[in-house]
């Protein structure tokens, strides 16, 4: 047990970054009047006239896939009506050809903005974390179909894939307003400080059934790459034999070996005293992994015919065979049959890119509509997300917004925001499925964000 001490270890410290704050920014939140935190989606929009922002730490929940969780799991019916059933015909039905499931976390740790007349400086220091696992639907049909209706075939179970990063950025914004404050440009460049990385590329599997189904033919091909605080050791066959014992959270926390850039950039403009559009590309960048780096490939097959017990009924016979031994066997021999071969290269991985545009038309002077589209783009993924809202003022404290989205291939994504002011202290909660919350085992993703920010020096004049 010893020796996954270390890997258990990076399991707890990502399961603790993941759950405080897990996923993408709220798409509810972008046009929510009097908050600061829009400037996340585009470094030239302010929708709060503060001459001061300090934001505390948060809390953020988002997950969201193509498929929910009752589809393979759920209770039964008849006899089993009390016990959860594993339904991988359900499950088959509800997912597409191509299956993709993505994460994204984001732990503010520090930020403060600053306004000078027309211009805005920004500092953040933040901590995320970010999934994306995918796989093909063949797997998932030969999991419901067994391989008897594929005797004397080779059946092809798709490509399966998954990329987790942790990293910490350190961004430095400054936006100008231009055109008689009727356009403003902003930009944020970052440094970034890998912590953790495993990638799987693309892994294969294929089975081959014999026609008589006396054997089957098993083949993997995949390239897999690894970063991060452990040493792994790797036994004759390319396998991870042990990991170190040596993991230090403050030395994984404050590490900067593993560095990279990215860049946001934004424009919103003001088409008249009612109507403002807005464009921003965030998140523009990569890292170059290079602590213990392990990069791993494998091509190999291994054909199966079956453990022989035979020699393990007799304890007395001359060739007697332990059932350990032999099933030891077996298991040597399907390592040899799927050696990785290991070095040690840097590499680079991009981190998720956003598209964002944006409009919004005034109603009054306390009101607005809102729109926000939204396209993510990491590795082979782009996931594409729309929202209306509608954005209100209730007196000079209360900020109220309701929206829809499409999002997930979704269309019943109602969500809610909702922000106080409480002196210079700023307190708000926005969530864009709040139907997820009333029956969460049929929900395909769920959206919750807390935070806190101070505000000083506000403008009433200017806005919330």
């Amino acid at each position: 047990m010893r020796k996954y001490r270390n890997i258990s270890i990076m399991l707890l410290l990502l399961t603790f970054v993941s759950g405080a704050a897990l996923a993408q920014q709220s798409n509810t939140l972008f046009h929510m009047k009097g908050l600061p935190n829009a400037n996340e989606f585009n470094p030239a929009i302010h929708r709060d006239s503060s001459n001061l922002v300090v934001g505390l730490p948060g809390v953020s929940i988002s997950a969201g896939t193509g498929f929910a969780y009752s589809d393979l799991i759920h209770y039964g019916t008849g006899a089993l009506q009390d016990s959860l059933v594993l339904d991988f015909i359900k499950f088959h039905d509800a997912i597409d050809d191509e299956n993709n499931v993505v994460l994204e976390s984001a732990v503010d740790l520090f930020k403060i903005g600053v306004r000078s007349r027309s211009y805005y400086f920004s500092f953040d220091i933040r901590d995320r974390m970010v999934f994306q696992g995918s796989f093909d639907k063949g797997l998932v049909t030969f999991l419901k179909n067994g391989n008897a209706p594929y005797l004397g075939q080779n059946v092809d179970l798709g490509n399966m894939a998954f990329n987790a990063m942790h990293y910490r950025e350190y961004g430095f914004g400054f936006s100008n307003e231009f055109l008689n404050n009727r356009l403003t440009l902003g930009v944020r460049a970052k440094i970034l400080y890998g912590k953790m990385n495993i990638n799987v590329d693309k892994l294969n599997i294929q089975v081959e059934t014999a026609a008589g189904g006396e054997s089957l033919l098993l083949k993997a091909k995949g390239e897999a790459n690894m970063a991060g605080p452990v040493t792994l050791t790797f036994d004759e066959y390319g396998f991870v034999d042990e990991t170190n014992d040596n993991f230090d959270v403050a030395d994984y926390l404050l590490d900067n070996e593993s560095a990279g850039y990215a860049f946001d950039i934004g424009a919103n403009y003001k088409v008249n005293k009612k109507l403002q559009i807005g464009a921003s590309v965030i998140d523009l960048g990569s890292i170059q992994w290079s602590k213990n780096v392990y990069n791993m490939t494998q091509n190999g097959s291994y054909k199966y015919t079956g453990a022989d017990l035979s020699q393990s009924v007799n304890d007395n016979a001359s060739d007697y065979k332990e059932a350990g031994d032999v099933f030891e066997e077996l298991t040597d021999s399907i390592k040899h049959g799927f050696r990785i071969n290991n070095s040690s290269s840097k590499y680079n991985t991009p981190i998720p890119t956003k598209v964002y545009l944006s409009g919004s038309y005034q109603l009054t002077p306390k009101t607005d509509l809102g729109f926000l589209g939204r396209a993510y783009m990491f590795e082979d993924n782009t996931d594409m997300s729309m929202t209306l809202s509608a954005n209100t003022l209730v007196g000079r404290w209360l900020s109220l917004t309701a929206s829809y989205s499409v999002m997930n291939k979704t269309y019943d994504n109602l969500g809610i925001g909702v922000g106080a002011r409480l002196g210079p202290l700023q307190l708000y909660m926005v969530s864009d499925k709040i139907l997820s919350a009333m029956k969460p085992a049929d929900a395909n993703g769920f959206t919750f964000r807390f935070g806190i920010n101070i505000l000083m020096g506000r403008s009433y004049k200017r806005s919330f």
